[in-house]
Parts: structure tokens; C-alpha cells; sequence
């Protein structure tokens, strides 16, 4: 994440980072914003998310069971 939060854009010519290719963000907060008209990260606004816990060591827990995105 860091490597792409220093990019100064997405468009062609800004470089490539290497990121899991469905890695939408990391946050130190409990809750993070997937779904709305203003988000615009390409993996945001999709039907099923999965949550990975890192704990104080760096140590990654499993991936959660699918949350499901419903539709209004």
C-alpha cells in the first residue's frame, strides 16, 4: 500500500505497483467504506468482500467468510 498511496496518479505513465489484485485497502480503523457513488478504487462498489485480520506483530489471520454487499 504504501508503494501505491505514492503514486501521483493511475493513469498511463505513473508506474505500476505490485498489489494483490483484489486488495481494496488496509485501515487501522474498525470500519472502511466499500460501496457508494464517490468511491473510486477499482476493486469498490463489487457484490462480496473478505476481511483479513494482521495483528501488533504482523501476523495475518485467515480470510473471513464472504460479506455480501446487498443490493438496495
Amino acid at each position: 500500500m504504501e508503494a501505491y498511496n505514492a503514486k501521483t496518479g493511475n493513469e498511463p505513465g505513473c508506474g505500476s505497483v505490485k498489489t494483490p489484485a483484489n486488495l481494496l485497502g488496509e485501515t487501522a480503523e474498525t470500519t472502511m467504506r466499500v460501496i457508494g457513488p464517490d468511491l473510486s478504487q477499482p476493486n469498490a462498489n463489487k457484490a462480496y468482500y473478505r476481511v483479513v485480520a494482521v495483528d501488533d506483530r504482523g501476523l495475518e489471520s485467515g480470510p473471513s467468510d464472504y460479506a455480501e454487499a446487498r443490493g438496495r
